[in-house]
């Protein structure tokens, strides 16, 4: 509505541009969520389903919930499917195992039907971008021939296979830059866009909310067109439009905007344009306003049609049509544009008409046409007053927590706005009614006073809990407790009546219960009791007029006589008379004023502690005790107990003693009154539990009836009434029924936290909020009180402004399932796209040698292996293969801690391939398979003569070269043995695997960059791989070597079955401090220096063998005369060159001077001697 374009240029389904796709497209944002528990759906089929079909099953919901249906209604109904779509792109794209059920897209309308248990008609209809439109046109011919009472329509498109884009585009179909220009002079094709669409069709009389009337639908299709199956045919759409205005004899002229298919094609833009005018101004020039939901959207190709109806039931909800987009010059080939007789809608537009026809047709020749009307209904001033005469209870519910607070938000929104309407809440309280067990188990409630919300609450229910009616007894009176209540005609109604009856003696209920300023009801027995029971009295009649029962009631003393009531044994009439007759018989029967208090003691500390003339009468809780008995009696035995701290509370008995020996003698008399009342007694029914009837005495008939000994025994006797709530059901629901709760807190004690507890009414607040709250709380217990009742009724179906409210089902997507997107598409023949490689896994154990700059980097020859790999598993033969501008977009790194999977699509259509890795492109580019009989030579395609200037060079020297460069390769990527220095030619020893292989023969180019510097492989843009004849040489002799060729003017880089040609790599950057000191040999050297390592140059040997003679020489003390031999050598040596045998010139002098030293001394020795 705001003219915001829901197409954009993202990579949700494939990389931007990816097979030259437009890069815009309109995407619907998550497709793997979907609420399968709801549906009955578990994990795994949800897994191996559509992602269409899942989004389907929650549209489907929706549009019924938004009609104002509980879809649970219709189970087991005539409530047929109708299932538009024209493309099943997640079957090719999932592997899957055998012993799963296949997602078969023939299941996904039954299995709609299935998961709601609607029994009417099922079809699936494919007629291209008409689909939609062809099922919308079905379903109303199914119900014209009664074959169904009410249709489901859906239209379903989702874009999951970029091939299909490429070949649209490839047909000129699609807009370059996809961005739809319809009507608009650069019409140059559509934007796809994605969209999941339900309908809901039913006959008029049962439609709670009508959006638009249908006139009109009818089909056909062009038949042969010399043009092509594509091309569309003017004069057969302009004879179906002719066709559906003139059988709904509508005058073609009241047509004052019609929705186009106008999809923005060069071709079937000026046709459509043609075809309507013909069709509707035949015989007048009067414009017509042309809606383009496609420029607003995309084209959803099979869905398109039931787009564009929603669009048209949302002109007439609003009375506001929406601008198209794109358009700047009108289309020269469209004269209607020219002639001003078509106006493109170019902003938002009122529109006041109650027709717009709607056009769609397919590429297949099928048209479709519709004209729709608007509901003729309108909201009322009235409409709009939603809390008067009392405040609106709003029940709501929703599949989540979340759901209800936004619900919540959107009421306090509308009523900001003072937009929200009687209507609108009518069609909410319908939704409410959904059993939790269902599904929408979030329940809540607002109350709505004076334009806002005062109170609201929201809890999760499980399953209804069950209620418990709890009449309370004396002491629930305040002033004024009925006076909000009689704004209830209900309620009023029954005061009346009860007035009547109480009025011979003497007394004014309504001035009892309404009056705040009357003291009676505390001064006087028998006025509290009549206005206590008539109250609880009036509250039943409520309930049960809002459709209300108990599954069991609980009277605490005198809340029997109601509990009668409630139970159907007592009338209203009799029940105030009991009420009235008690409290003047027991009053009259008193020797005094009697006295009645709760103390914080069990029933057996009670009756240890009570003195003589008070008894304990009521077993509240395990610690909560009522004693009755003399007034007079009371003042120091309550002395006594607060001085032990004893927790002391009054009750408000109106000096009334009961449930004590104090009044028995008032038996006779309640006898006797009773009798003239309950003349013919009624067995009481299993929901009416007694607390006044001893166990042992509950199955004598005078107890199982409502009898006036009964009640005369419930005046006097004592009251167990913990003993029976203990026995309760923890989980109910206990409604308490009296002017003010004072029995709750008492059940709550006792049953805890299980139990959910309710009031109807509170002296604490004033008005009909308590009362409001009481029936939203019940709700909230999984009851569904009939509120509307008490409200004005609304007249179906509701006006046509009522807003939506399908956005307000919020699902439980906490789980995602599989999304078979790019690039997980396969051709028909593939088995697996995926390839994983594992450091730790001995097969893969080889890639850790290709290490660079100290990282492990994935070789960019496994790209070349992964696409023949799987080019040879679809053409299940090793072939020969060509690559054609390879792109690599990144490096990957590898761990040995975590596996590195690839995924990769083959678009066999148009060659091309993309190699993913974490949902990112690493690898793209083209193939083609290489033909055997080539007649180029393509093994000695990089040999070129070997420059003058070059060495040869040794294996373990390159590969020194290629570490200071960067390449810290392993021996498992050492593959060559020797090459010329300038990179023109060198050999390759056999290698395990062709990643390694293949990476080897880059060496040689690697070698030849006299940049030594590190350098990555970005791009190639042509590479053969014939597998046959790379491994031919090393099949027999696993010794013999290839011999590569590198020509590093023409880049290209040659073997006997591998070409590499233009070759692009770009400067990575180094690790900092980086450098390694590597080890090249290692030799063990005992401590002891016993240990020569041996050294291979010969005269080397030689000279240290001369040293060390010398040094021995010198170092022992009687050492022996160097051999002659052995001297002339050293002798020799030293006169050669003395300053080149340095050491041994030294150690030959030393040893002259220690020759000389022992001569002296024997010299010495002789003179002495």
């Amino acid at each position: 509505m705001n003219g915001v374009p829901l197409y954009t240029a993202d990579d949700r389904r494939w990389p931007i541009g990816y097979l030259g796709t437009p890069k815009r497209a309109g995407k619907i944002n998550d497709i793997s969520k979907m609420d399968a528990e709801f549906f009955g759906i578990p994990d795994k089929d949800a897994h191996l389903m559509d992602p269409q079909i899942r989004i389907f099953h929650e549209a489907v919901y929706e549009a019924i919930w938004d009609a104002g249906i509980n879809p649970d209604d219709l189970r087991g109904s005539r409530t047929g499917v109708f299932f538009g779509l024209c493309y099943d792109d997640s079957t090719q794209a999932i592997t899957q195992d055998e012993s799963l059920a296949h997602s078969y897209i023939q299941w996904s309308t039954s299995r709609v039907s299935y998961a709601l248990d609607l029994r009417g008609p099922v079809a699936q209809v494919d007629s291209a971008c008409a689909s939609s439109f062809s099922a919308f046109c079905a379903a109303l011919s199914s119900m014209k021939a009664g074959d169904c009472d009410s249709c489901i329509v859906g239209g379903v498109t989702v874009q999951l296979r970029p091939s299909i884009s490429q070949c649209f585009r490839a047909l000129s179909m699609l807009s370059d830059d996809g961005i739809p220009k319809c009507l608009d002079a650069k019409v140059d094709g559509y934007c796809r866009a994605e969209a999941v669409v339900a309908i809901f069709l039913q006959r008029e009389p049962e439609a709670r909310r009508i959006y638009a009337k249908v006139l009109n639908c009818r089909t056909n299709c062009d038949g042969f067109k010399p043009e092509g199956i594509t091309f569309p045919r003017f004069k057969l759409q302009h004879s179906l439009m002719k066709q559906v205005y003139e059988e709904a004899h509508i005058n073609t002229d009241d047509v004052e905007y019609i929705e186009a298919h106008m999809t923005g094609t060069p071709a079937g833009d000026p046709i459509e344009s043609e075809a309507i005018l013909s069709g509707l101004r035949s015989k007048s020039t009067k414009p017509i306003l042309f809606g383009c939901l496609k420029s607003n959207m995309g084209h959803t190709e099979g869905a398109s049609a039931l787009c564009s109806i929603s669009k048209v039931a949302k002109i007439f909800q609003t009375g506001w049509i929406p601008p198209n987009l794109n358009f700047t010059e009108p289309n020269p080939n469209i004269p209607g544009l020219s002639k001003g007789i078509i106006i493109p809608v170019l902003k938002q537009t009122p529109f006041n008409g109650d027709i717009i026809g709607v056009n769609s047709f397919g590429f297949g020749g099928v048209n479709v046409h519709a004209v729709l009307t608007a509901n003729k209904k309108r909201l009322t001033p009235e409409s709009y007053l939603i809390d008067s005469p009392i405040p609106r209870l709003v029940n709501l519910c929703n599949r989540t927590s979340q759901g209800v607070q936004f619900m919540f938000s959107t009421l306090s929104e509308k009523l900001d706005k003072k937009t929200l309407n009687r209507e609108y809440l009518t069609l909410l309280n319908n939704l409410s009614y959904a059993e939790p067990k269902r599904g929408l188990n979030h329940r809540g409630y607002a109350v709505i006073e004076n334009g806002e919300i005062v109170r609201k609450s929201n809890k999760k229910v499980e399953a209804k809990q069950p209620l418990w009616f709890i009449f309370s007894p004396l002491g629930s009176q305040w002033n004024g407790m009925g006076k909000s209540l009689m704004k209830l005609p209900v309620f009023a109604s029954k005061m009346d009546k009860l007035a009547e009856v109480l009025k011979p003696f003497g007394i004014d209920l309504k001035s009892l219960i309404c009056d705040s300023e009357n003291k009676e009801i505390f001064e006087s027995v028998v006025h509290a009791m009549a206005s206590i029971v008539s109250i609880q009295i009036g509250l039943v009649d409520v309930l049960r007029f809002l459709n209300i029962e108990p599954d069991g009631i609980l009277g605490y003393s005198f809340g029997e006589i109601a509990s009668g009531y409630a139970d159907g044994c007592l009338t209203d009439e009799q029940a105030v008379l009991i009420a009235y007759w008690v409290a003047k018989t027991v009053l009259a029967s008193q020797t005094g004023p009697g006295r009645m208090v709760n103390l914080g003691l069990t029933w057996e500390e009670a009756l240890k502690v009570c003195p003589t003339g008070i008894e304990p009468g009521c077993s509240n809780t395990k610690n909560n005790t009522t004693v009755s008995g003399d007034a007079s009696v009371f003042p120091g035995f309550l002395e006594d107990l607060k001085s032990q701290g004893v927790p002391i509370v009054e009750v408000e008995s109106c000096q009334t003693a009961f449930h004590s020996s104090f009044i028995a003698s008032s038996y006779d008399g309640l006898i006797e009154h009773f009798s003239k009342i309950i003349t013919e007694p009624k067995l009481r029914s299993h929901r009416w539990i007694s607390s006044s009837v001893p166990d042992e005495e509950a199955t004598q008939d005078r107890y199982r009836y409502c009898t006036p000994h009964y009640y005369a025994h419930a005046a006097i006797n004592q009251i167990r009434f913990y003993e029976k709530i203990k026995v309760l059901p923890r989980n109910s629901c206990f409604l308490e029924i009296a002017p003010n709760a004072t029995l709750l807190p008492l059940i709550r004690e006792t049953i805890g936290s299980e139990g959910s507890y309710v009031r109807l009414s509170d002296k604490s607040s004033q008005g009909l909020i308590p009362l409001l709250s009481g029936l939203g709380d019940l709700y909230k217990s999984g009851l569904n009180p009939a509120i509307e009742k008490l409200y004005p009724s609304i007249e179906y179906p509701v006006s046509r402004e009522v807003e939506p409210l399908s956005h307000l089902l919020k699902w439980d997507h906490s789980k995602s399932y599989l999304v078979a997107k790019y690039p997980e598409y396969q051709t028909s023949g593939a088995v697996n796209v995926r390839y994983s490689f594992d450091l730790n896994n001995p097969s893969d154990k080889y890639l850790a040698g290709h290490t660079i700059d100290g990282r492990i980097l994935f070789p960019a020859t496994g790209y070349m292996y992964i696409v023949w790999r799987q080019l040879s598993r679809i053409k299940a033969k090793e072939s020969i293969i060509e690559l054609l501008n390879v792109k690599l977009h990144r490096a990957t790194l590898l761990s040995r801690g975590n596996a590195v999977q690839f995924t990769i699509l083959l678009n066999e259509k148009v060659g091309k391939f993309a190699i993913v890795e974490s949902e990112s492109v690493a690898c793209s580019g083209e193939y083609r398979i290489g033909s055997k009989h080539c007649q180029t030579n393509y093994t000695e395609m990089g040999k070129v003569e070997t420059s003058p200037d070059a060495v040869t060079i040794d294996g373990k020297s390159i590969y020194k070269e290629l570490r200071v460069r960067g390449y810290d390769y392993g021996s498992t990527f050492q593959g060559v043995v020797e090459a010329m220095s300038d990179g023109s030619c060198g050999k390759i020893r056999r290698l395990e695997h062709f990643i390694s292989l293949a990476d080897c023969i880059l060496h040689c180019a690697i070698l030849a960059n006299p940049i030594r510097e590190l350098f990555l492989p970005t791009f190639f843009e042509y590479i053969r791989y014939d597998p046959e004849k790379l491994f031919k040489a090393f099949e027999t002799n696993a010794d013999s070597m290839k011999t590569v060729y590198f020509d590093r003017h023409c880049n290209v880089i040659s073997t006997e079955g591998l070409v590499i040609k233009g070759m692009v790599g770009n400067t990575a950057p180094r690790k900092v401090n980086n450098q390694q000191v590597t080890l090249e040999s290692y030799d063990f050297q005992p401590y002891d220096g016993s240990y020569v390592a041996p050294i291979k140059d010969a005269n080397l040997n030689e000279y240290i063998d001369l040293c060390d003679t010398l040094w021995g020489n010198l170092i022992e003390a009687n050492s022996k005369s160097i051999p002659t031999d052995v001297n002339d050598r050293i002798q020799s040596l030293v006169e050669s060159d003395p300053n080149k045998n340095g050491l041994l010139t030294v150690l030959n002098q030393l040893a002259s001077e220690k020759e000389q030293q022992n001569d002296q001394v024997e010299q010495f020795k002789n003179i002495n001697c």
